[in-house]
């Protein structure tokens, strides 16, 4: 009798195991690939959120205004400016995203594990409402600001007569966040009150 064409079982059950085992090893590329991509877009997601975070810091405190104070309970005046090592309060212009013209008051602070700005209008009271609040950057360890003046960097710059020749700000992630915060350095590029008066005297402002 002529042989019959085709596979035999034994041939047949072979290629069904050398597909079933590419098709295996197939699946598994495409999942380590498909990880291997959401890893990357999630770090660059995470370097984005901080190089955003940082320009706007950098943006707001190199304008940061020093407007003069006249003190009643002290022998001088000081500059509209109040920072220590956990919180910051300054006046700048307010952006243009917000409104047009004029200046605002930002403050700079921790707001559970968040690093938060809020904007609000020179004039407006204390109480009144507020233009903004933004999260800049979640998820921090720690965070702390320092200034730079005549005495070296210190943790406060409050009640003085000049803005700070630099302002720093240092952030930490917990231990297995891979995220990783460059220490930001400004330097405040306004020097001096345009409406101010000055006084030969003293040499310094007399208020507006």
């Amino acid at each position: 009798m002529r042989e019959q064409a085709g596979f035999s079982l034994v041939e047949l059950l072979v290629a069904l195991t050398l597909l079933g085992l590419l098709s295996a090893a197939l699946m598994e590329s495409l999942h380590q690939g498909f990880l291997a991509w959401g890893q990357i877009s999630q770090r660059a997601s995470e370097l984005e959120d901080i190089q955003i975070a940082q320009e706007t810091l950098r943006r707001s405190l190199t304008a940061a205004y020093p407007s003069w104070i006249d003190s009643r309970k002290a022998a001088k005046g000081h500059v509209d400016f109040d920072g220590s090592a956990d919180r910051l309060d300054f006046l700048a212009p307010i952006p243009a995203t917000l409104l047009n013209g004029g200046r605002a008051r930002f403050h700079l602070g921790r707001r559970q594990n968040d690093l938060v700005i809020t904007v609000r209008p020179e004039l407006a009271s204390p109480e009144g409402s507020e233009i903004k609040t933004e999260t800049l950057l979640a998820g921090l360890q720690s965070m702390e600001f320092s200034y730079f003046g005549r005495n070296g960097w210190q943790n406060r710059w409050q009640d003085e007569t000049h803005l700070p020749d630099l302002i720093r700000l240092h952030v930490t992630f917990p231990p297995r966040d891979r995220r990783s915060w460059p220490d930001l350095v400004v330097a405040p590029r306004i020097d001096v009150d345009a409406d101010c008066v000055f006084d030969p005297v003293s040499r310094n402002c007399r208020g507006r």
